[in-house]
């Protein structure tokens, strides 16, 4: 249905403005339709996307509606990407001593590999509207194979990057020459949207030393 309010050249706001399928409504604007509902209930926020203009309709605090709803073709759907995750990350070392295989989902976007000795940028999780403001990620230890290493997973619930970078490391300072290993499935998503739900799976190994017995 049509809300029946026109701008000047005719179109209804349904030709104007995005329908709301984001956000929750901005406050009741005064401008009902003939359901009852406020055009609030109906059009997204501006936030989503950008400002049509001006409607000649205006908020009782003298805002035109066409700076409070986002314009009809301008919202962009969050984008959150895993693609730049291996399906493999390892670190190995011929001696004796402590080694480390992290992931690390960083606040501004990156995705980095950390080892004992360095660390490198794998990529992006981030889009042109996923942000650590509106997105979600957690990760889930599928299986593991770690009698002499420690697993560490700091994220195994729903986490906002806005309160910092986040990772899921395996470390160790033995494994006898045998590779310690654990399967992962990191989850992103925007926040509070489970339809926009995307994973991937990674298998992070550690090695020291050699076998008893081996070359």
């Amino acid at each position: 249905m049509a809300t029946e309010y026109k701008i000047n050249d005719g179109r209804d706001f349904d030709d104007i403005f995005e329908l709301r399928t984001l956000t929750s409504p901005i406050p009741d604007t005064g401008y009902v339709m003939s359901n009852g509902n406020d055009v609030a209930n109906r059009f997204e926020r501006v936030s989503q996307g950008s400002a049509f203009g001006t409607t000649g309709y205006q908020r009782a605090d003298g805002t035109d509606l066409g700076q409070l709803f986002a314009e009809e073709g301008s919202v962009v759907t969050w984008d959150g990407d895993l693609s730049d995750i291996p399906s493999f990350m390892q670190s190995s070392n011929s001696t004796n001593t402590y080694t480390l295989i992290e992931l690390i989902m960083k606040q501004n976007g990156q995705i980095n590999q950390r080892t004992e000795s360095s660390e490198i940028n794998l990529g992006r999780w981030d889009g042109s509207v996923a942000r650590a403001n509106n997105t979600q990620l957690y990760f889930e230890l599928l299986g593991n194979n770690t009698p002499n290493s420690v697993y560490v997973n700091g994220a195994p619930s729903w986490y906002r990057p806005t309160s910092g970078d986040v990772s899921v490391q395996l470390n160790s300072n033995s494994t006898q020459g045998f590779p310690n290993d654990i399967n992962v499935r990191v989850h992103l998503r925007e926040l509070n949207n489970s339809s926009t739900e995307i994973t991937t799976d990674v298998n992070l190994q550690v090695t020291v030393g050699t076998p008893s017995g081996g070359l």
